[in-house]
């Protein structure tokens, strides 16, 4: 074997046997204009690559950041609890209840309102239709197979609005912006403004 190969099935073996998770151990490039988390090891990761404009920087006002940064922390928080992250534990493993009608960890009147929640998320996106029926099929989303995403989208401009919203309750808001187009704007504005271009950009 190459020296690379050795290494590469040494780091695998210690990575399974080892008792403790490695919380500095790095899965992914610095660079990467992204952001997940890893159900396994209960971890969400922001690469170097997502923490600059036009998802954060240090002198813009709160809201932008919140509506920019905050929804990507706020999606992948959320994945933990949507319809895959429900089934894992806090350590990381597979949970299993005793409770027939339960979902991983959670008692049977919490997999009841979740599962009406996540049905109530099924039925919205399954009734977009964004495509001409006459040139596509299907021309609606799935919202089965898109309802971790959607659950996280939805979860993720929740948790990062009310936090932004603390933010400004704590230390007050911050001055509008004096340029003439975007000080016509309320900071509530700037947030749903910054999620919507963040959410707009084109792939590269």
């Amino acid at each position: 074997l190459t020296s690379r190969c050795r290494f590469n099935l040494q780091l695998q073996y210690k990575q399974l046997t080892f008792d403790e998770t490695d919380r500095k151990d790095f899965l992914g490039q610095p660079g990467t204009v992204n952001a997940w988390y890893q159900p396994e090891l209960n971890s969400i990761t922001f690469p170097a690559g997502i923490l600059q404009p036009p998802y954060f920087h240090p002198l813009w006002p709160a809201s932008i950041n919140y509506g920019g940064m905050g929804v990507v922390a706020g999606h992948e928080l959320t994945h933990g609890f949507d319809d895959e992250g429900v089934q894992w534990g806090p350590t990381g493993a597979i949970s299993f209840s005793e409770c027939e009608n339960c979902t991983g960890w959670m008692d049977e009147t919490s997999t009841d309102g979740f599962n009406t929640m996540a049905q109530c998320v099924i039925d919205e996106y399954t009734a977009f239709c964004p495509l001409d029926p006459n040139r596509y099929s299907p021309n609606c989303v799935n919202g089965v197979q898109t309802q971790g995403e959607n659950i996280a989208d939805n979860g993720g401009i929740h948790a990062a609005f009310r936090a932004y919203r603390t933010h400004i309750a704590l230390d007050g808001p911050d001055p509008l912006l004096p340029d003439r187009l975007f000080g016509q704007f309320s900071h509530d504005q700037l947030f749903f403004l910054n999620f919507a271009q963040v959410g707009s950009m084109k792939a590269l």
